[in-house]
């Protein structure tokens, strides 16, 4: 089976996410300014941008165990390189 993209994500202050990679590589996003849109407004709570976990494919951030944002490895990227806005 092959390795996972994602090997560990932080929450960091003001909306940044440190994401490491299975090559060893480390990426910052700021995501704060997507916290205005209707698919991000949950992540201004604190407690659910805190709680980001991820499978290695997926960066999810929970409420109360469940799920509320999700940003696929491939998304995650585009916004890293710039194609994603």
């Amino acid at each position: 089976m092959g390795r996972l993209p994602i090997s560990a994500v932080w929450p960091l202050q003001d909306g940044v996410l440190q994401i490491i990679f299975e090559t060893g590589s480390t990426a910052v996003v700021n995501l704060r300014p997507k916290f205005e849109t209707a698919r991000f407004c949950p992540l201004r709570e604190e407690s659910v941008w805190k709680n980001v976990k991820t499978d290695g494919n997926f960066v999810r951030w929970y409420r109360d165990g469940i799920p509320i944002v999700e940003m696929a490895c491939e998304e995650v990227l585009g916004m890293i390189v710039g194609s994603y806005y």
